[in-house]
């Protein structure tokens, strides 16, 4: 399970031949994720050489397969090496509706202002990181708690739209699915206030029937109750499997259970709140990672937002660019962030080439207005030059 100064490792599995079919002269392949070596097999059941011989990235389901050469790949079957995506995204976390409401400015407190535009999106950092993950082209399950009102159902919806498995999200009546309230201004800043209303109850028996390998990457949030997050971290340590905790909201509670974590993602506010320093920025960036790997987890991603993200793990420390972008909506950049970390190190990644990608993907994210509606899919990194 280890997290050496290379990022996580992935054992690797034998390869399976998945099948294919012709359309011209371009194989189209379903079901292959992102980070699978694709090897062209001749019809005499050889592989062919070298030159044919390709990692894919950001592949989805359908896409055009081609060696990174760039020539199609011409036979009828493939032997996918599964080396290099292995493992599930699990996310145990929340799942809200947000109301957001785009303004002018951020409302001081008493003043009250006029907005421009109202939206009701899938939100909810459990349901945002999940949801990053997949159109990245991760495989993805989801633990988590909606109420039978018409928000819990459409979230519901939203989720299996993404291929996401929603076998362990219980439907109760006991409360009202959570909410978010959003406002935007037009720098992309926002402000939120989170109304958990179901997520509260995801207790630590929603974890009890996950079923978990090592080479899954649980991931969670502090949007559901702490008992719940440390029963998803010591499940998930009891089969070798990697921890992610996104530890937002801020919780001083959850310090604890950082021993438990493999890779404990924070931004710059959150961060200086574990520390209790007034704020941290790219100049102070690698005192707090050294002094938040101290406290217990094996790995830090600290954000620091039009900036980039801060890394640090072992002896190795590094500060991965933001690239420069027009600003509309920051309120899933986070999110996003986590989601695509996640699915990288899934698909072995190690840990610099999954922030760097992940850094991409919140930039990418921030152009676009909505939660879940922003977050980008494999084909779109593709485009600026994945």
């Amino acid at each position: 399970m280890g997290m050496g100064n290379t990022g996580v490792e992935i054992p690797r599995r034998a390869a399976w031949t998945a099948p294919a079919t012709h359309e011209g002269h371009t194989t189209r392949l379903r079901g292959l994720r992102h980070g699978a070596a694709v090897r062209n097999r001749c019809s005499t059941g050889e592989e062919d050489p070298a030159p044919d011989w390709g990692h894919l990235r950001g592949l989805g389901w359908g896409d055009q397969v081609r060696n990174v050469s760039g020539a199609p790949i011409r036979h009828s079957s493939l032997v996918i090496h599964l080396g290099d995506f292995m493992g599930r995204v699990v996310v145990v976390g929340s799942i809200n509706t947000d109301l957001v409401a785009r303004t002018r400015s951020l409302p001081r407190p008493g003043e009250t202002l006029l907005g421009s535009t109202f939206a009701t999106v899938g939100g909810g950092k459990g349901a945002n990181t999940a949801t990053a993950a997949a159109r990245l082209g991760a495989a993805v399950a989801f633990v988590g708690c909606l109420g039978t009102d018409d928000l819990g159902t459409a979230r519901l919806a939203d989720l299996r739209r993404e291929g996401i498995d929603v076998a362990l999200i219980r439907r109760t009546d006991a409360a009202p699915s959570g909410v978010a309230l959003i406002v935007v201004d037009d720098a992309g800043e926002n402000t939120i206030v989170v109304v958990p209303g179901t997520n509260a109850l995801v207790g630590p028996e929603a974890v009890a029937e996950l079923t978990l390998t090592p080479d899954d990457v649980v991931l969670t949030q502090l949007e559901i109750p702490l008992p719940t997050v440390e029963a998803a971290l010591r499940r998930a340590r009891a089969v070798g499997a990697r921890t992610i905790l996104n530890a937002a909201p801020f919780d001083p509670a959850v310090a604890p259970l950082l021993p438990l974590v493999d890779l404990l993602i924070v931004n710059e506010v959150e961060g200086a709140d574990f520390l209790g320093w007034e704020r941290i920025e790219a100049a102070t960036a690698a005192a707090a990672a050294r002094a938040i790997l101290a406290r217990g987890p094996g790995a830090v991603a600290l954000t620091l937002g039009k900036q980039g993200a801060f890394i640090g793990q072992g002896d190795s420390f590094a500060l991965l660019a933001a690239p420069p972008v027009a600003v509309v909506d920051t309120t899933a950049a986070g999110d996003a962030f986590a989601g695509a970390l996640a699915a990288g190190l899934a698909a072995a990644w190690s840990f610099r080439a999954a922030t760097e990608r992940a850094v991409r993907v919140g930039s990418l994210t921030v152009t676009k207005a909505g939660a879940q509606p922003s977050l980008p899919y494999a084909a779109e990194l593709a485009g600026r030059g994945e």
